[in-house]
């Protein structure tokens, strides 16, 4: 029974992550912040850190590529 009450706490707090990004989608969320909410909620500061430098680099050297900056 208590594996069955985790499984759906899990599958509960997905659902909600995922109602959150859809809000924050349609209120134009996406045009100006770079991950959607519920990514800073599963990862932790180091690997927010990390992931955000390694995809601002990777966007800048497709900016560089495409003759930009």
């Amino acid at each position: 029974m208590g594996f069955l009450k985790k499984w759906i706490r899990k599958i509960w707090c997905w659902h909600k992550l995922r109602c959150m990004d859809r809000r924050w989608r349609m209120q134009g969320g996406a045009s100006y912040q770079l991950f959607p909410p519920s990514f800073y909620y599963i990862h932790s500061a180091e690997e927010i850190k990390d992931i955000t430098e390694k995809k601002l680099t990777d966007l800048r050297k497709q900016i560089k590529e495409y003759g930009g900056i």
